[in-house]
């Protein structure tokens, strides 16, 4: 055993020189390996935030939301309320005639309208006209009949008048001016009655139905519509002096109007007959962000006691907004433009976004505010 060792000595020494140098040769390599390398271009201690985050270049689609992020939206303003649109709806707006009869209250539809008119009709009551354009109402009513001095008003927006047959002055209106209008008597379909209450405080309808009305009709052509200056934070109405309550002394104590601005909600609550004045759908009390009272040549035409009321000229008007009040002129100069709200120095009044309510009235009725 001895000799065969001494024999092969020399053979033994080479193998472990080799398995010792492997040996070292591994532990260098693996400490090599071992050591991080920075990424390229960034300086130390910004490595862990780059393992971290992943690609930290932004994809296409992250720059093109970036870049609208950044780029403003376009808007528009609503010409009747004054509310932020990315575009103007690309129909007509609709004037509807509502019942303001007490067996109608409460009615439907009236918090949605973009504006409302109130006139009054024979018996010293008053009718309303409700306008929507961007608004809409799934119920609307309940719909009554037809007076010339509110489609008077309706053609200052270039708007579809919706009724339920009309006196003998508005039928001949209706034949000598033509205006675009939808009657119920002649259509029927789009409209529904009640039974929760006697004809004809029951007849409803819809925004929806009547615009499809309207194009069946082909009625529903998108037109040019004037409207009203609405304020800014740096451009807002400028009153005379405080307001904070309106009275209209209608002849009839129920349609008596009363207003109440809250200055929490910059709103005008409105009340009748002493009473709020709710709506159907939502049990909530109707308000205003303006009330304008306009003063018109009013006079009574037949025995019935219609009415005849002119829109066209100028004459005195009421603008209330913000719990203050401005004395102004009212002016429409022809049938199919709107009636401007001008000051002392012909300038159109500013009014605070939101529905407004025109209070179109006999110039000797009592106002008090």
């Amino acid at each position: 055993m001895i000799n065969w060792f001494k024999k092969y000595t020399l053979y033994i020494m080479l193998i472990l020189a080799c398995i010792l140098s492997a040996f070292i040769a591994f532990i260098y390599i693996n400490k090599w390996l071992a050591t991080p390398v920075e990424p390229v271009g960034m300086v130390p201690g910004q490595e862990e935030l780059a393992l971290s985050s992943g690609d930290i270049s932004p994809s296409p689609d992250a720059e093109k939301e970036e870049a609208q992020k950044q780029e403003p939206e376009t808007k528009v303003l609503c010409p009747l309320d004054g509310a932020s649109l990315k575009e103007l709806p690309a129909r007509r707006p609709l004037a509807v005639m509502i019942d303001n009869h007490s067996r109608a209250h409460p009615q439907s539809g009236l918090r949605e309208a973009d504006l409302v008119y109130e006139m009054l009709v024979e018996g010293g009551i008053t009718r309303l006209m409700a306008v929507y354009y961007h608004n809409s109402a799934e119920k609307i009513g309940p719909i009554r009949s037809a007076r010339p001095y509110f489609i008077d008003r309706a053609l200052d927006h270039n708007a579809i008048y919706v009724h339920v047959g009309q006196s003998p002055q508005a039928q001949t209106y209706f034949q000598e001016k033509k205006p675009a209008h939808l009657d119920e008597y002649s259509i029927t379909k789009g409209f529904w009655r009640t039974d929760d209450r006697e004809p004809p405080h029951n007849l409803y309808t819809s925004t929806d139905n009547l615009w499809q009305l309207a194009s069946d009709y082909n009625l529903n052509q998108q037109v040019d519509l004037e409207g009203f200056l609405f304020g800014t934070e740096e451009n807002v109405f400028n009153g005379d002096r405080e307001a904070e309550e309106i009275v209209i002394f209608y002849p009839q104590q129920f349609s008596q109007v009363r207003y109440v601005y809250d200055p929490d909600s910059r709103r005008y609550r409105r009340f009748m007959g002493g009473k709020a004045h709710i709506d159907a759908e939502t049990n909530l009390q109707l308000s205003a962000s303006n009330v304008i009272v306009q003063f018109v040549n009013t006079k009574t035409i037949d025995g019935v006691g219609r009415l005849e009321m002119d829109m066209i000229g100028e004459g005195k008007a009421l603008v209330f907004s913000r719990g203050m009040v401005k004395e102004v002129r009212w002016k429409k100069q022809k049938l199919k433009e709107a009636t401007r709200y001008l000051d002392s120095e012909d300038r159109e009044v500013v009014l605070e976004p939101g529905q407004t309510w025109i209070e179109v009235v006999p110039r000797d009725i009592r106002i008090d505010y």
